[in-house]
Order: structure tokens, then C-alpha cells, then sequence
């Protein structure tokens, strides 16, 4: 699975991946909802915020699913294999060698199937994307800035991404969507990872639905008529 590490790294997710995704969400799916008409519309807020939801994880999904697809058609037509992590060529095989854990992972061999984990990478990235847009949304409810939630949002994914590789590693998101090869060789960490995400976006939803009830939108429709 080297491959899909070379292309969905974090620092390409940070830079490529999730600026992609904001555009896609703010500019193609999310203008009909900042009309006042479909305030009146669909009038109760949490169908409204459930429907950006709905927006988000679509923009999320299509953006991976296209990226696995073109990894996938250039991987055939360049003859090179997709997942190398059922080898003994593969890196992650070379980490447990060189850690003396060769019987941790034949052990865990069929963990490191192709099907598991392309996935658990879709799952990964597609939930990367979505808790970008669902951050910067948030703030931007919070904010009623759109240009402040993305810079804010940004800020602190680039924080996050520095300070993994220092002392005093954060711990939010891309520790668990990029996993590195030393957790890879415990699937009971990846799986547990998988359940934070979930939690954590879980969460994430909630407080947002708190936040857009209370949010003004007749301030917003006299801004829109003026």
C-alpha cells in the first residue's frame, strides 16, 4: 500500500486534498442554503443542518473515491502493484524486521488484505475531508465569516501536523487517518482509532446542530436585501 501513502499523505491532504474539498462544498453545494428563501423553505434548522451534513459527506466521498480510482487506473496502466504490504518487499514488512516483529506481522497478515485496507484508507480520508468541512462550517456559523472559519481551520490542522513531530505530539486527527507503520503493526490501535473518529465526528455534528439553531438568520436576510 505504498502507493496510496505516497498520495494521500498528510501534508497533501493539508495542501491539495482539503482546499479541493472546501471549494467544492462552499461554491457548488452550500450557496442554495445561504438564501433566505430556503430558510423559509425547509424551516426547521436541524433538516437544514442535516442536509449540509448530508452536502458534506457527498463532497467528502466523491473527492476520495475519484483520487482511489485514478491511483487505481495508474497503478495498472504503470504495472505497479497497489499493495505491497502482503510481501516481504513491502515497508511495512521491513519495519517489523527491523523491530524483530516479522511474527507480529505474518500474525496479522490478512489484516493488510487489499480490500481491508483500501477501506479503511477510503474511510480515513473520506473522514478527513469531512471534518474539515464540518470544522469550518461550524466556525463559520460561530463566526458568520466564511474567509475566518477557513483560516482558522487551516491554522489548526497545520498545528496539528507540526506538532506531531515534536515532544509534545496533538493528537486530533491526522495522527489517526495517516497512521504510521509502527501502528499499523497493531491492528487493535487502528481499530480503536476507527472508533475515536467516529465519536469525535459524532460529537462534532451535535454541536454544530446547537450552534446553527441558535444562529440569527434574520440578520442574515436583511443583509440579503440590503
Amino acid at each position: 500500500m505504498d502507493a496510496i501513502n505516497d498520495v494521500f499523505s498528510r501534508s497533501l491532504l493539508l495542501i491539495v486534498y482539503i482546499p479541493v474539498a472546501l471549494f467544492s462544498y462552499f461554491y457548488y453545494f452550500d450557496r442554495d442554503f445561504q438564501q433566505s428563501h430556503q430558510i423559509i423553505r425547509y424551516r426547521v434548522r436541524s433538516r437544514i443542518w442535516y442536509l449540509k451534513i448530508k452536502y458534506m459527506a457527498m463532497t467528502a466521498m466523491l473527492i476520495i473515491v475519484f483520487s482511489m480510482l485514478a491511483l487505481l487506473l495508474i497503478s495498472i496502466i504503470m504495472n505497479k502493484n497497489l499493495n505491497s504490504w502482503i510481501m516481504t518487499e513491502g515497508a511495512i514488512y521491513h519495519e517489523a524486521l527491523n523491530r524483530n516483529m516479522t511474527s507480529v506481522w505474518t500474525q496479522n497478515k490478512y489484516f493488510y488484505h487489499t480490500g481491508i485496507i483500501m477501506t479503511l484508507r477510503f474511510f480515513y480520508y473520506a473522514v478527513t475531508l469531512f471534518f474539515a468541512l464540518l470544522v469550518t462550517e461550524i466556525i463559520r456559523t460561530w463566526t458568520k465569516n466564511a474567509a475566518l472559519a477557513i483560516i482558522l481551520t487551516f491554522i489548526v490542522l497545520s498545528a496539528e501536523i507540526g506538532l506531531l513531530s515534536s515532544d509534545i505530539p496533538v493528537k486530533l486527527l491526522f495522527y489517526y487517518v495517516v497512521p504510521n507503520i509502527e501502528r499499523w503493526l497493531s491492528p487493535s490501535s487502528i481499530i480503536w482509532g476507527v472508533v475515536y473518529l467516529i465519536g469525535v465526528t459524532a460529537a462534532l455534528i451535535l454541536i454544530g446542530e446547537r450552534i446553527f439553531e441558535k444562529q440569527d438568520f434574520k440578520a442574515h436576510e436583511k443583509s440579503e436585501q440590503q
